[in-house]
């Protein structure tokens, strides 16, 4: 199965007024008899918004106006990556999704999967993603970066829960098409 693993950075929290500032997307293929995966490809890229960066979206993730001043981000590229996948991964897909489809409407026909609200956490431990890295014990090479967040994410779904499965079979499984809980994910993401 090809899967995709993405995150944004964006200038605020509302896809209809804000803008992403960066894209980070893995696409992986995971056979589904093993759960092993291999990395197909890669894409991250800066985006200018076309209007000052908040100071508070700064704050968060670090991106400035000069870093984005000229970059556009490569619709078709990432309308491509999309496309390719049977299933999008973003940890709180909701707000990815809104971000991304409100530049290429194609993202709004993939099927996405949450990873925050689609695996059952340890209450204890908490569903952010600073908090199950922590937990888990993966090192975030670049916090609140699309890319970083997205290794991070990679490395979560990588380790295993109570019973020796990878959190990323347990999503895959909850999320396949005649699963139990399939379409519980994929309304997650909606």
């Amino acid at each position: 199965m090809r899967v995709g693993i993405l995150d944004t950075e964006t200038t605020g929290l509302d896809p209809v007024t804000g803008a992403i500032l960066e894209f980070g997307m893995l696409v992986l293929d995971v056979d589904l008899d093993t759960w092993a995966w291999s990395e197909i490809d890669r894409f991250e890229a800066l985006n200018d918004p076309g209007f000052p960066i908040p100071p508070d979206a700064t704050r968060v993730n670090g991106i400035t106006n000069a870093m984005v001043a000229g970059h556009r981000l490569d619709l078709g590229k990432v309308a491509g990556l999309i496309a390719g996948c049977e299933l999008v991964i973003a940890h709180n897909a909701h707000f990815d999704k809104g971000f991304v489809s409100a530049i290429c409407p194609p993202a709004l026909e993939a099927k996405w999967v949450c990873s925050c609200n689609g695996i059952k956490w340890d209450q204890k431990v908490g569903r952010s993603l600073k908090a199950l890295s922590a937990f888990h014990q993966v090192t975030n090479p670049a916090p609140h970066r699309a890319m970083g967040d997205v290794l991070t994410l990679l490395g979560v779904l990588g380790k295993k829960d109570e019973v020796g499965r990878t959190y990323l079979e347990v999503l895959l499984r909850t999320s396949l098409p005649g699963s139990a809980r399939g379409m519980d994910a994929f309304t997650a993401a909606s």
